[in-house]
């Protein structure tokens, strides 16, 4: 089951799914990727409960699966003593197949004769949806991918990526099975809450479903067997596919407890189910609620925030807009070069190679601990053919290529068949990517931009910056890039990744937005590097010490006075420290 992406959903997580996608407990409900029932078996109690009525309990419970065996887990897992006679709505079908209408066969217990069924609309969908990459998808299944791409483009205007994750083209097929006023309750990986993909499957999302809520843990993965973060939507259907209106209200709730405290206090439990159902924060200790209008989400989206970011306080973004100018006005955003099989590209000391093929590179943002940067490392950049290597007699560089020749990778394929690049030899690396300031792709607890004295060449696991524009002032980019925005950006364009890393990109940076250079006269320089002078003279710290530290509070406050918006102090500090905690707060 893991191999197809489909991670058994803990009890009690199940249980607060159900209850926080069901309205009517009457109505017809299914889990389409039940796997081995955990969800299907938490409506068909919640059900039992609230109609006291067995029959009517299991005769509005459905549950499909695309596999044969976890429906015979799911078959024994909803049945009981008092429900063993009376057939369970369980049977074996894609999810991109069902169709209101379409006749089902399922084996009577009472007396192993055929019953034939009609699959009905459904007033509640829940569902932990497969977790499989794009890359994983079947080529049974990339045709009904396709199909729903296709269909998404024409009603929405808005391509879904090729690159998208399993799970949302199945959102879109489920919609014409959902009834009049549906709600549809799903767990998915939270890789869509911090990509421009993803931005466009949430606004083609909005088109199909009224989007009410998306929950979030804000302490320990839902899932310990998967290292991915999970989320759940909480979607009603909109019965015209059309957009939503601007002041539409989607609600972002972050889990305080996890699941392990949920399941010791059910009052907490209670909490989370009330708060969700009455759309209200009940108690900011168990479950955090920040709603914001689809226009507001429209201009924080514009502004290349993460829908991660959602989950905090970021209105006053907004409101300071116009002090900001993109990153790409001002800089070039690269990823340091990617070549593939370090060991040959990065040699360590005694490797022998004529000095005129080695290159001086940062590999990685771990030894950097000041806002200064040095390039450390050697890289191998040779250019030359080997024809050419023999004849300027340059055995160093040769009997390193030769080293390598035979070698494979780790699926056996050959070094020189991986390696191969159009134009390039195979043991090539070019040297052109070269930045006057780096980050990292992957922050834990330091967020910051380092400079290098000059420009300086990089590995791919950092993003550079390479100044573009006339005259460039340096000194000064360097300092409002390490301010509390600047730092705030570098945790709002990301993600959190399973153990506990920030996802960004050289796109996500490339996208993002920092304090406009230009909008500060000569004195306000001059008083802002003076104060960055000092974090200059240290390390850089956690963010949490780091803004816990007198130098950093007298920079951050006279960089935020200089344009005028040095009352948005705590509120931006308090936005970074809640998002660099939640995402934290899942290892």
């Amino acid at each position: 089951r893991e191999i197809n992406g489909q991670f058994t959903t803990p009890d009690i997580l199940a249980d607060i799914l159900v209850r926080l996608a069901t309205h009517d407990w009457t109505g017809q409900a299914i889990d389409p990727c039940c796997g081995t029932g955990s969800i299907p078996k938490a409506i068909l109690k919640h059900k039992r409960r609230q109609l006291n009525n067995v029959q009517q309990a299991v005769e509005t419970t459905w549950a499909s699966d695309k596999f044969s065996f976890p429906l015979q887990i799911a078959s024994i897992s909803m049945t009981d003593i008092d429900t063993i006679n009376i057939p369970s709505r369980i049977f074996q079908k894609n999810v991109f197949t069902l169709n209101e209408g379409d006749s089902i066969q399922i084996t009577n217990p009472a007396n192993g004769e055929y019953l034939n069924f009609n699959i009905p609309k459904f007033k509640t969908i829940a569902s932990n949806l497969p977790f499989v990459p794009f890359e994983k998808i079947s080529d049974a299944d990339w045709r009904y991918v396709e199909t729903i791409h296709d269909i998404v483009q024409e009603t929405t205007s808005v391509s879904l990526s090729n690159r998208n994750d399993y799970y949302s083209f199945i959102v879109f097929a489920l919609h014409r099975i959902l009834d009049e006023g549906g709600r549809l309750g799903i767990i998915t990986s939270n890789s869509w809450l911090g990509t421009t993909a993803g931005r466009e499957f949430f606004r083609a999302l909005g088109y199909y479903y009224k989007i009410e809520q998306i929950h979030l843990s804000n302490s320990a993965r839902w899932f310990n067997n998967a290292n991915v973060i999970t989320v759940i939507s909480i979607l009603t259907k909109r019965m015209i596919v059309g957009a939503p209106l601007q002041d539409e209200n989607t609600t972002f709730c972050s889990w305080q407890k996890s699941l392990t405290e949920l399941r010791e206090n059910e009052s907490d439990v209670e909490t989370i189910v009330n708060s969700a159902l009455l759309n209200r924060e009940l108690d900011s200790q168990v479950m955090k609620l920040k709603a914001y209008t689809n226009s507001d989400i429209t201009s924080l989206c514009a502004m290349n925030v993460s829908l991660s970011a959602l989950f905090h306080n970021i209105s006053w973004l907004i409101n300071i807009k116009d002090k900001l100018t993109p990153i790409s006005e001002v800089f070039e955003v690269i990823r340091g070069e990617r070549r593939g099989w370090d060991t040959m590209f990065y040699p360590a000391s005694g490797h022998g190679i004529e000095q005129c093929y080695i290159r001086k590179v940062l590999k990685n943002s771990r030894a950097v601990n000041f806002l200064f940067a040095e390039a450390d490392s050697d890289a191998f950049c040779c250019s030359r053919s080997l024809e050419e290597l023999i004849n300027l007699n340059h055995s160093g560089a040769l009997a390193w290529i030769e080293r390598f020749e035979n070698g494979v990778n780790q699926t056996g394929k050959p070094l020189p068949e991986v390696l191969a690049k159009r134009g390039m030899h195979w043991y090539e690396m070019k040297d052109t990517n070269v930045a006057s300031i780096v980050t990292t792709m992957n922050p834990d607890r330091r967020l910051f931009f380092a400079k290098f004295e000059s420009p300086s060449f990089i590995n791919q696991r950092l993003i550079g910056l390479k100044t573009t524009v006339d005259n460039p002032d340096i000194d000064l980019y360097h300092a409002l890039l390490n301010s509390l925005l600047g730092m705030f950006y570098i945790e709002a364009i990301g993600f959190g990744r399973g153990l506990g890393a920030l996802d960004i990109s050289s796109t996500t940076v490339r996208n993002a937005y920092m304090l406009n250079p230009n909008n500060i006269n000569n004195q306000q320089r001059e008083r802002i590097l003076e104060k960055f002078d000092a974090l200059l003279q240290r390390e850089v710290y956690s963010t949490e010490r780091e803004l816990s530290e007198a130098d950093r509070i007298e920079f951050d406050q006279e960089v935020l006075r200089a344009y005028g918006i040095d009352q948005y102090y705590n509120d931006i500090k308090n936005s970074l420290l809640s998002m660099q905690r939640m995402r934290l707060g899942v290892r």
